[in-house]
């Protein structure tokens, strides 16, 4: 039964001259709090002395660059084996057809069979009004699932409360989402925007735009080859005592075998900018809100996981906590990727760096930039073994070894330093010391944009523009 509230005593108060002032003032004072955003119902307490500022750049006017999800995409013809489903004219009782669409995605993804794409007809989808988008049934090897807006509309989902997620698959396995916007509201609280777990495996998360969830943009927990490439994320990880990141990988758990190129998982081409903690854990202490991090993939801690992970052609720019973060992990590549400015948190557990291996093994940092600040490390690494630091350059403290290589700080070596420009400006300028010197025997095949990259190519995650 819902709670009632006595009428009788709202009548005493309205019939006192003297309950009628103090009312009018209570309702007034609440609605300025309410309008200035000093009072927000249900919003968890953020510290903002903990909230890094994202830099202007007035040397890099570049305009904002247009979507990069669309890439031809628009055109593509529809998927013959296709559920529809449109939260503004579907019925849940529809079957799911172009022309009888299903209203809510929770019942859409009842009817998932393997080789189906979902397609969400253009509109905002808000979990107070839609519900939750949890994916359970998947694909096979041969028939993946595939989860994404209708070509040529806009699709944003919007998730919030103390646990919601954008999207959240459960122990699913052959899953591709795709284009989507995907929003945290005020309330997010312990929320991602895309999330995996109970040994999903084989999912790919592509091409979205993720921000203002309160744990993490990315977060997969006891799942395995997983890609994660070509997503925007910002602004998430800031409300949560569990303490996210941008991306987070945990404790992986499942298959094993290579995805691409002797990988198992892949973070590639993502553009991450402004995640930080800006409420501490139930220690007292902010830990992460890191741009990246792979966390407990160590084969002490899962015996039975033997996989590899490659983080390449990533920008990482303003976040809270460190660059790159390998923790307690092993088998891992960190290559080519574009660090701007992290570890600005105030308070963290451990000495801010950009790249970071802690009881790691086998972990390799190549051909990364490196624009760190004054007093955060390029590099940080304790209780580590076989760890190899080449051809990485860097503003402050480079890693030590002959091939790493400090930059001056008043030197512009790319066209901006900026979370606030659009990931295309971080191109190295005509000229720049980072072309044509990176290892061409650790460099991707191309950069974040897709281009092919010479032998040798450049530091960082893009190469120049053709002239």
């Amino acid at each position: 039964m819902g709670r009632k509230f006595d009428g009788r005593f709202w009548f005493d108060v309205a019939n006192s001259r003297l309950g009628l002032v103090v009312g009018f003032l209570c309702l007034a004072t609440l609605s300025v709090l309410v309008m200035t955003g000093t009072f927000q119902p249900g919003k968890p307490a953020v510290d903002a002395s903990l909230t890094p500022v994202i830099d202007e750049d007035p040397l890099a006017a570049t305009p904002r660059a247009s979507d990069r999800r669309s890439d031809g995409r628009q055109l593509e013809p529809l998927a013959s084996n296709a559920l529809f489903i449109d939260g503004a004219n579907g019925l849940d009782s529809n079957p799911g057809t172009v022309d009888a669409p299903i209203l809510t995605p929770a019942a859409g993804f009842r009817l998932v069979e393997p080789g189906m794409t979902v397609y969400f007809r253009g509109g905002v989808y808000d979990d107070t009004k839609l519900g939750t988008n949890v994916i359970r049934q998947g694909g096979t090897e041969d028939n993946w699932v595939k989860v994404q807006p209708y070509p040529g509309e806009e699709v944003e989902i919007i998730a919030g409360g103390e646990y919601g997620n954008g999207f959240e698959i459960s122990g699913a396995a052959y899953i591709e989402i795709r284009g989507f916007t995907i929003t945290g509201r005020d309330d997010s609280t312990h929320g991602n925007g895309v999330t995996g777990n109970e040994q999903s495996h084989d999912i790919r998360v592509l091409d979205n735009r993720i921000s203002g969830f309160g744990q993490s943009g990315i977060s997969f927990v006891r799942s395995s080859r997983v890609t994660i490439e070509g997503n925007e994320i910002r602004n998430t990880a800031a409300r949560s005592f569990w303490q996210g990141s941008g991306i987070s990988l945990f404790e992986a758990e499942g298959p094993t075998d290579p995805v691409e190129a002797g990988f198992t998982n892949i973070i590639r081409s993502n553009y991450l900018v402004g995640n930080y903690n800006g409420v501490p854990s139930r220690k007292g202490v902010i830990t992460d809100g890191n741009c990246i991090i792979v966390d407990f993939f160590d084969v002490e801690s899962t015996p039975e996981y033997r996989g590899s992970t490659l983080v390449e052609n990533n920008v990482c720019a303003e976040n809270g906590g460190r660059g790159v973060h390998v923790f307690n992990s092993s088998n891992v590549m960190v290559r080519n990727n574009t660090l701007i400015g992290n570890g600005r948190s105030k308070g963290l557990s451990s000495a801010p760096a950009e790249l970071v291996a802690v009881r790691a093994s086998n972990v390799s940092f190549h051909n990364n930039l490196i624009l760190n600040t004054a007093g955060v490390r390029a590099y940080f690494e304790r209780d580590a073994n076989n760890t190899v630091f080449e051809h990485n350059y860097a503003l402050y403290d480079p890693p030590p070894g002959a091939t790493n290589q400090a930059l001056e700080n008043d030197v512009r070596y790319i066209t901006s330093r900026s979370g606030s420009q659009p990931v295309e400006a971080f191109v190295p300028v005509v000229g720049s010391d980072l072309i044509g010197v990176a290892d061409p025997s650790n460099q991707p095949a191309d950069d974040l944009l897709g281009r092919a990259r010479p032998m040798p190519g450049s530091i960082g995650a893009l190469e120049p523009n053709s002239s």
